[in-house]
């Protein structure tokens, strides 16, 4: 799998912007399972992290990534993630970015 971001131009035309940096790409093409953005925050999921990025201008910024996570949400600052692949199993882990830390801390 794979993950683009785009960006809406002055025409109204969407283009490619930067690939998002991810700081060690994971393995097997897996990015990109689940996806969630809110504003400037978003949140991107292979099969053993959830890897969260920030906007910085316009570029897409890692600046956590938590184990055993197989899906992710965002909602403002709160970013919700499932541990399993089956809806009848596994934990909801809540965070919120503190964007004072850089990262994402537990709730």
């Amino acid at each position: 799998g794979a993950v683009s971001a785009y960006e809406q131009n002055q025409f109204g035309f969407w283009e490619i912007a930067e690939k998002p940096f991810i700081q060690e790409e994971p393995p097997f093409g897996s990015l990109g399972y689940t996806v969630g953005i809110d504003g400037d925050l978003a949140c991107l999921a292979d099969k053993s992290y959830i890897y969260l990025l920030r906007q910085d201008g316009n570029k897409w910024v890692e600046f956590d990534r938590i184990a055993d996570g197989y899906q992710c949400l965002i909602s403002g600052d709160t970013i919700v993630i499932g541990t399993s692949t089956n809806a009848d199993s596994g934990l909801l882990k809540v965070y919120k970015y503190d964007k004072y830390q850089g990262k994402a801390v537990p709730l």
